[in-house]
């Protein structure tokens, strides 16, 4: 496995719409959704590995987490994880990026 990967809500549901398309009646079909979903999580730097054996985390999930362990953040850090608590929608793609990028211990 490549190490822990997350993907945003976006991706997830794209992939999933593809994976749905595996149960068609049309052999060339299933074909087409299998190798563009293979290449969907190829272009997202990820393997199978990473998206069917990495537990799902939520960001609100690590948010939660980081919260938790505020001693353990910077200032900037501490700033970024309050306001991600605040959000009443998913955080946008570089959010989530930086909630990933932020050390947590282990559990």
């Amino acid at each position: 496995m490549t190490g822990r990967a997350l993907l945003n809500l976006r991706a997830a549901g794209y992939l999933a719409k593809l994976l749905g398309l595996l149960g068609s009646d049309h052999d060339g079909e299933i074909v087409a959704a299998g190798r563009k979903a293979h290449q969907f999580i190829r272009c997202l730097g990820l393997t199978w590995a990473d998206v069917i054996f990495c537990p799902p985390e939520s960001w609100w999930d690590m948010a939660t987490d980081c919260t938790r362990q505020a001693q353990r953040l910077n200032d900037r850090e501490r700033d970024f994880i309050r306001n991600i608590a605040r959000l009443r929608r998913p955080p946008s793609d570089r959010q989530l990026a930086w909630l990933q990028s932020i050390p947590r211990a282990p559990p």
